[in-house]
């Protein structure tokens, strides 16, 4: 069935709905923690239940809060919570935040359909699968991460969302229906991880900045075009074929990094008429499938300014290719110019279109490159090779690392000058003090408004770091197994990926600078009667792995790491 345009969706829903009303029952309702009534209905085997698509009334809440329950008790039994009637929060207009409890696996078909005020979600890892129409017209929306758990995300499940301005997709996604994204013209930011990446993105041309995971495989047909806004963009070494159209239309990319080896297809790149940067990291230079004599898939301009740069040794190869001889300038770099671009006082950086990075520091003189590829994201919890290092694994050997690590205290600038021109620290790359083991001290400037994957992962000689106000992103395992780090300042307030500390230990103290209201305490011995809060202030359970805010009986408040 092909669905264009709102009314056919908002007809399609509306019938929808009507089964629903008409055919489902519920058998009791039971009132929540705040007091607000939910409806229930049981499985055929009244083992289980679903909420049901009675209205709900949050006059008694101002705040627009609904907590469902894991298990409810009814005539002196338990029951878990486990799915969603279709439609059950469906035009709520009240409905501002939800936490749904870890014992749900699905969100059924429009769900939280034409929430207009939902602005906050807590979705655990328990969801198996995001139904047809799930968050459709959800305007209030502004950030959503797809959880680990996630197999599949409906037709239309975040259309219309227009005030949604991030998504992450996770790699156990497999499945993503047609209009998923559809008119979400406010994504500025996006994040991919999964297998297979379609063309649901397409035409949403204000993102700006795109990442692809080292666990995609293929970019297909359309998938990122007319992205106006994209400037620079780095294909993992992970994809094998970049599908047609891919790229096209992407008028002000500017760099592109492609770091294997893939097939590329008519036009993946058309209609780019401002790529001034190719950057390929494979010896052999990747094939082309062209419909046509004509080669197409870059334009006439690229072919005749932008710089082609390869690996030294495969000048040759490329130079003498049929397709990319066509390139007028074409150059060698060496593998050690992929991270850092300059030094200053003995720090590293890189280029980026909002200023500099700092980067991981190259050993000179070093030919004995050993690793799996130049530094690319992996999963620091994974066996096998990895970069700078062998292996996250205990035993690895120190003297494995490629680059050489930083040592001692460490003050990084807030701006830098090369060329003539001054830089302004804006972040810490990926990996970029990864397994540095005598590192001693960092001082971070408010300049910095990242840390990278793994930034400072492994780092044991650190024993206390403070993140300022700048700083509006802690990435994936940006401090992971820094074994011997006690004390971390956040004085701002920023995306905090729930790897960000993970295997630090139990004893490491978290300090949040008035995060949301909460009082500063000096942590001590808990009691069983305290509340357990997320960051953002979301109620969770004792034993939810992350970063904790506790209140206590008396009132107090306290922050902790729990990653057991």
């Amino acid at each position: 069935m092909t669905i264009k345009g709102h009314k056919p969706v908002l007809a399609f829903f509306t019938f929808i709905l009507g089964i629903t009303s008409t055919s489902s029952a519920y058998y009791f309702k039971v009132p929540n923690e705040d007091g607000i009534d939910l409806y229930y209905s049981w499985n055929k085997d009244k083992t289980e239940l679903a909420i049901s698509n009675i209205r709900v009334d949050l006059s008694k809440v101002e705040s627009g809060r609904i907590v469902i329950p894991a298990y409810v008790s009814y005539q002196n039994k338990m029951y878990p919570v486990t799915s969603f009637w279709q439609g059950a929060f469906s035009f709520c207009s009240e409905l501002k935040s939800i936490v749904i409890p870890n014992s749900v696996t699905s969100i059924n078909c429009g769900v939280f359909s034409s929430c207009h005020n939902l602005t906050d979600i807590v979705i655990p890892n328990s969801i198996k699968s995001i139904g047809d129409f799930a968050f459709d017209f959800c305007e209030s929306l502004t950030s959503f991460t797809i959880p680990d758990s996630v197999t599949s995300i409906g037709e239309f499940a975040f259309a219309y969302c227009s005030n949604l301005t991030s998504m992450t997709i996770s790699e156990s996604v497999v499945s993503i229906g047609q209009g998923a994204f559809r008119e979400d013209y406010g994504l500025t930011s996006i994040r991919i991880y999964c297998k297979d990446i379609g063309s649901w993105f397409a035409g949403l041309y204000n993102i700006k900045d795109v990442v692809i995971g080292d666990k995609v495989k293929s970019i297909g047909k359309s998938a990122f075009c007319n992205l106006k806004h994209l400037k620079g963009i780095t294909i993992p070494a992970s994809v094998a074929s970049i599908g047609e159209c891919a790229f096209s239309g992407c008028t002000n990319l500017k760099k592109l990094v492609i770091e294997g080896n893939p097939v590329i297809y008519d036009e993946a790149f058309a209609w780019c008429e401002n790529i001034d940067s190719i950057v390929f990291k494979s010896q052999t230079p990747p094939e082309m499938i062209c419909s046509t004599f004509d080669n197409h898939t870059f334009t006439d301009y690229t072919y005749k300014h932008a710089v082609l740069s390869v690996p030294e040794g495969a000048y040759d190869a490329y130079a003498t290719s049929d397709v990319w001889s066509r390139f007028s300038v074409i150059c060698t770099h060496s593998e050690e110019e992929y991270e850092s671009d300059f030094e200053s006082d003995s720090i590293y950086y890189t280029f980026q279109d909002d200023g500099v990075y700092v980067a991981a520091k190259k050993a000179r003189g070093r030919n004995d490159y050993s690793g799996d590829g130049p530094l690319t994201p992996r999963d620091p919890t994974a066996g096998g090779q990895q970069p700078r290092t062998r292996s996250w694994t205990q035993g690895r050997e120190t003297d494995s690392l490629d680059y050489m690590p930083y040592h001692g205290n460490i003050v990084i600038p807030e701006s830098v000058s090369v060329f003539d021109t001054t830089y302004t620290v804006t972040g810490i790359k990926y990996l970029a003090f990864q397994g540095c083991n005598e590192l001693e001290s960092v001082s971070i400037p408010n300049s910095v408004k990242q840390i990278g994957y793994a930034g400072f992962a492994e780092c044991t000689g650190l024993t206390e770091i403070t993140i300022p106000a700048g700083v509006e992103l802690i990435d994936k395992y940006a401090f992971a197994y820094c074994s011997n780090l006690k004390r971390v300042v956040i004085e701002g307030n920023p995306v905090i990926d729930e790897t960000a500390f993970l295997g630090c230990g139990t004893e490491l103290e978290v300090i949040m600078a008035r995060e949301k209201g909460f009082e500063e305490m000096d942590p001590y011995t808990f009691t069983y009667e305290s509340v357990h809060y997320d960051i953002y202030g979301h109620k969770i359970q004792a034993d939810t792995p992350g970063l904790h805010l506790i209140k206590r009986k008396d009132g107090s408040v306290v922050k902790t790491l729990n990653w057991y």
